[in-house]
Order: C-alpha cells, then structure tokens, then sequence
C-alpha cells in the first residue's frame, strides 16, 4: 500500500493547483481522480493515521468537509510527529517536492510542514482553515479529545495496536495547546 499511497501524492501535488485554478483541465481532474483512487485503496489495506482520525472526528464534530479536515491538522501532526518518522516525511517531501532530492533526509523531512501549508493556503483561496473556521470551540478540547480516542478505538478494533498512545493525551495535557500554541498560527483557533 505504500506503492500507492506514494503515486496518489505525486499525482495530488502535481494536479491540485491546476485543479483549483482551471477546473475545466480535464487531465489534472483525471489525475486527481486517479489520485483519489490510489489513496483509497492504499488506505483499505493499512490503518489510516493520525491526521485522518483528527480529520475524521472534526468532520462529524463540526460539520468540517473531509478534505478541509484533513488540512487543518496534517501539518502540524506531521511537525509533532517529525522525530518518529523522519525517514517516510524525508520520502513524501520528496515527492512533493522533487527539487529536494539532493538534501539529507532531516532536511527534506523538516520541510515537509511548510510545503504542505503553503499547498493549503494556496488551494484554500491565499487563506488559512483553521479549526476555529470550521466552529471548533476551545473550551471542548477535552471533549473533543475523547471524542478522538474513542473514534480511534473503533476504527483500530481490527488492527493490531502498536504502542500504548492515548488520544485523552491530547485533551489533558493539551490539545488546546496542539491547536492554538503551536508555533505557527495554522491552527490556532484565535
């Protein structure tokens, strides 16, 4: 599945502008089409990772679109996560990005955040979705915390775990603070 989750992001990155600015080109949608595919069947054979559960529960919890879900999260998990799969970030960033063939691994992998960003902001009009925009209330992250790990629960009940995290994690000791501290504004609610 890696195979395909690979070609579904070059296919993403080099289509999505096109998309967004010419909706008429029928190669890119044809593209993204194929993209959407590939990304779906990666997906049907291996758990779907931290960005999609957050995605997911701020899909139903505020009536986000999936899509948009995704991106108000995806580059700041990967930015807490960055330590933890350094290698992969480098191989994605790569992808992405191909002009980052030459660096080293930490480098492409650092880099990864902030292409992705700037992708979302691009796609999103030169503005950012944050979870504020979407009507996430900061004085529910624990609620909605819970909400995640019991969402991830369900959705993991046919995967073996690997590790012990506990998405209460990110209420108690601050999901408020994953999502309005961080050190960019992306997704801060204020």
């Amino acid at each position: 599945s890696k195979m395909l989750a690979m070609e579904s992001m070059r296919l993403f990155a080099e289509n999505i502008v096109e998309c967004v600015e010419n909706g008429k080109n029928a190669e890119a949608r044809g593209n993204m089409a194929i993209a959407s595919l590939l990304g779906g069947l990666a997906i049907s054979h291996s758990p779907t990772t931290l960005p999609h559960i957050i995605g997911q529960c701020l899909s139903g919890w505020v009536d986000a679109p999936h899509g948009g879900s995704l991106a108000v999260c995806l580059a700041q998990v990967i930015r807490w996560t960055l330590p933890n799969g350094q290698s992969e970030f480098a191989q994605i960033a790569r992808v992405i990005a191909p002009e980052l063939a030459g660096v080293s691994d930490a480098e492409a992998a650092e880099a990864l955040p902030d292409i992705i960003d700037k992708l979302f902001v691009r796609i999103m009009g030169n503005q950012r979705v944050t979870m504020k925009t979407y009507g996430m209330d900061e004085n529910r992250a624990d609620e909605f915390a819970e909400f995640i790990f019991h969402n991830y629960q369900k959705d993991m009940s046919n995967y073996p775990l690997s590790g012990d995290f506990d998405f209460r994690y990110l209420g108690n000791k601050g999901l408020s603070d994953w999502y309005m501290d961080c050190p960019i504004d992306y997704l801060k609610i204020s």
